[in-house]
């Protein structure tokens, strides 16, 4: 799960395509891979962290990885 680096909170992925918009929680590579699940054409807009709101549009830049 990726970890904001500011504070701690979770990070989700902004997404729009093909679907109005929506967001979901990216995988270790920072894609929202469940939604390859429906054949969306999709891509993340930004990156946002749920608790203190920070967000970017590189995930390295905002968060780190913890198993």
């Amino acid at each position: 799960m990726w970890k904001c680096k500011e504070c701690g909170g979770e990070i989700i992925a902004s997404v729009s395509g093909t679907i109005k918009g929506g967001w979901r929680y990216p995988n270790e590579d920072g894609n929202a891979d469940i939604l390859s699940d429906y054949n969306l054409d999709y891509e993340v807009d930004c990156y946002d962290c749920i608790r203190c709101g920070k967000l970017g549009t590189k995930i390295e830049e905002i968060a780190v990885w913890e198993d």
